[in-house]
């Protein structure tokens, strides 16, 4: 488990999990292909069982 991030409420503990897709912005890359990268690797690390961090692949 990455890490989940609790809150409390009227005396009830509420567990949020995290899930994270990260993709590096290229120097010849645009913003949206970087954000559409950044979004595949999000759906990745749900589809793994969720609370998990996912790197999209960088292609030189």
């Amino acid at each position: 488990m990455l890490f989940s991030l609790i809150f409390i409420s009227k005396g009830t503990d509420f567990l949020l999990p995290l899930s994270m897709g990260v993709a590096e912005l290229m120097q010849d890359g645009s913003m949206s292909s970087c954000i559409k990268r950044a979004d595949e690797a999000l759906y990745e690390a749900k589809d793994s069982g969720r609370n998990a961090v996912r790197f999209a692949v960088s292609q030189f």
